[in-house]
Order: C-alpha cells, then sequence, then structure tokens
C-alpha cells in the first residue's frame, strides 16, 4: 500500500494548502510565501496575467524556476507523470506579453518528499512588456503535525498487536525509525 492510500488512517496530519496572491515587476522578485514544512508535496499551481511572470521554487535546497512562456515553448500542455505544464496559454496579441496563464510548475502522480524551509517568488523577466504582473500560487501539501504520534499510527496501521513492540524498541536512538517505510524516513531524516 502506499503512502497515499496510507494517509487517511493515520494521525499526526493534516492536509496543508495555500493561496497567495502578489504583485510583481521587473525590478525585484517578492516572496510570495515562506515557511518550513515537513511532509508531502501534492502539487503546485500558478495564474498570471504576464507570459513572463516567473514563479522561483525552493524546496530541499534546490532553486527552479519557470515562467508560463517557457512551459509553453517546451510545449508542456498534458500532464506529466512529474513535472511542469501550463493549463491555459491565452496571450491575445504577439505584440503584448498580457493576457491568462494557467501554469503548474510543479506536478506529480505520487507525493514526494519536502521538508525544510519551502520557498516561492514572484517576479517578472525582462522580456515582458508589461511593467508589472499579478500572480497567484496554490500550494497543496500532506504536513506532519504531530510526528511521534504520525510514527507511532503508522506502525499501528502496518503492524497491529505488535505495534507496542515497535514502539518499545523505537525509543531506543539507532532503531528509532524501526517499521516505518522509507517514503516515510525521508521526511523526518
Amino acid at each position: 500500500m502506499s503512502l497515499y492510500e496510507m494517509v487517511p488512517f493515520l494521525e499526526g496530519w493534516e492536509y496543508y494548502e495555500v493561496t497567495k496572491q502578489k504583485t510583481a515587476d521587473k525590478t525585484k522578485d517578492v516572496i510570495a510565501y515562506s515557511e518550513e514544512c515537513k511532509g508531502w508535496l501534492l502539487g503546485i499551481d500558478m495564474i498570471s496575467d504576464d507570459a513572463y511572470s516567473r514563479i522561483t521554487l525552493t524546496y530541499l535546497g534546490s532553486t527552479y524556476k519557470i515562467t508560463p512562456h517557457a512551459a509553453f515553448l517546451y510545449s508542456g500542455a498534458l500532464p506529466p507523470p512529474f513535472g511542469t505544464y501550463i493549463y491555459s496559454y491565452i496571450r491575445p496579441s504577439t505584440l503584448s506579453t498580457a493576457g491568462v496563464y494557467v501554469l503548474s510548475p510543479l506536478t506529480s502522480a505520487y507525493p514526494f518528499a519536502v521538508r525544510g524551509l519551502v520557498t516561492f517568488l514572484f517576479g517578472l523577466a525582462q522580456e515582458s512588456t508589461q511593467a508589472s504582473t499579478m500572480m497567484g500560487v496554490n500550494f497543496l501539501a500532506i504536513r506532519i503535525t504531530n510526528e511521534e504520534e504520525f510514527i507511532r499510527s503508522v506502525r499501528k496501521f502496518r503492524y497491529g498487536r505488535l505495534a507496542p513492540l515497535f514502539e518499545f524498541l523505537g525509543h531506543i536512538p539507532v532503531l528509532k525509525f524501526l517499521g516505518v517505510p522509507n517514503e516515510i524516513k525521508k521526511v523526518f531524516k
């Protein structure tokens, strides 16, 4: 059973959704969201009014920058199992970058581990014909709210009556994650 199938039966977690809207311009990126997160990312969606609006994502020590125009250029119009795709690219005039753009900078068929600081910056690339852009982002994740309770419920779900034995042995530092699947260990280590 996968993590995503198991998680509704577990405790110590919540669905975590963040929706932010900001205006950005060419002079300086603005922080739309920055917070510590421990859990699994389900998806990120972005909407803007400029083809060159830029979102910069930082998580797990990596930085990823994308614009709707870049996604359009590499034909990211169909949802991949993992990666970026553009839902809507409506650019009424080739003389202007103004329009309606809906992009999924990061999508995955399976949740993937996120821990540490997650940051979204909004900006506008110099190629834009506009002075500013209005952008919005939606971030959806499974967030661990109580680590001990979550691990205890994983053991109870997986091992039933043997869970107390795993719980007892889990108090030994070397065996802290005994009986916990690797996909869950990644988030805690």
